[in-house]
This record gives structure tokens, C-alpha cells and sequence, in this order.
């Protein structure tokens, strides 16, 4: 496994952040669409930072029954993202290294049903106690 987090086309890695919180969320109307949207509040060096996040679309939960094989994601759903529609897959992984776990995500626009999903994987801490 890789020691260093290479970007690629669609592919990333999330972590844990203990230090954000969301501190308001709700809708706005956006070009006659209802947008559902979230005010996040971190801090970065020293200082409050707030930080406006735009839902992409609802996640769900695979547990290894609803799996349809041992390589499907532990989370996934349809999102849109700058108005492209994507199947969003997650894989829980851990950090040979470090021993925390990640989540390795990837997108698949969903035109491009045969393609299958591709794992990346990082070297990222994480929250162990995430079901994903």
C-alpha cells in the first residue's frame, strides 16, 4: 500500500474531524430548487472558521447482509455534485502503518453503469468508532 495519498479522477479518502461541528442546517431556494445546506463552525489556528457545505445527496449503511458481494461499499447512495449525477461508494480501510481506519471513497457518474467501482486507499487518520 501506498505511504503517500496520490489524487485521482474521482477517488479520494475522508477522515475523522473532531474539531467541526455543524451548527445550523436547513434549505434555501436556489435557482427554483430547494437546496439543502449546512453551516459548519471548525477552528484553525487559533481561529473560529465557519464554512457554508451544500448536501450532495443521502448515504446509506451497507451491512454485510445487504452487501451484494464482499467488495460492494459500506456506504454509498446517489449524489450530485455541480450537476452531475454519481453513485457514491465507501469502503472502510485501515492504515497498515498506523493501524486507523479511513474511508476510501469513489464516484461513478451514473451514466457509466458497467464501470465498477475502484478502491483507493490512503494512509489517513480516522475515527474508529465509524461504522464506514
Amino acid at each position: 500500500m501506498d505511504n503517500q495519498y496520490k489524487d485521482e479522477n474521482l477517488k479520494g479518502a475522508l477522515w475523522n474531524e473532531n474539531a467541526c461541528k455543524v451548527i445550523r442546517k436547513g434549505t434555501v431556494m436556489i435557482n427554483g430548487k430547494k437546496e439543502y445546506i449546512s453551516i459548519l463552525k471548525f477552528t484553525l489556528n487559533g481561529n473560529d472558521k465557519y464554512e457554508l457545505v451544500k448536501s450532495c445527496g443521502l448515504l446509506h449503511v451497507n451491512d454485510e447482509e445487504s452487501k451484494l458481494n464482499p467488495k460492494s461499499p459500506d456506504i454509498g447512495g446517489a449524489v450530485t455534485i455541480d450537476g452531475v449525477e454519481y453513485k457514491f461508494g465507501g469502503w472502510k480501510r485501515v492504515n497498515q502503518e498506523k493501524g486507523t481506519e479511513y474511508t476510501s471513497v469513489g464516484l461513478r457518474p451514473v451514466s457509466d453503469n458497467d464501470a465498477p467501482y475502484e478502491d483507493h486507499s490512503a494512509n489517513i487518520e480516522v475515527d474508529e468508532n465509524i461504522p464506514f
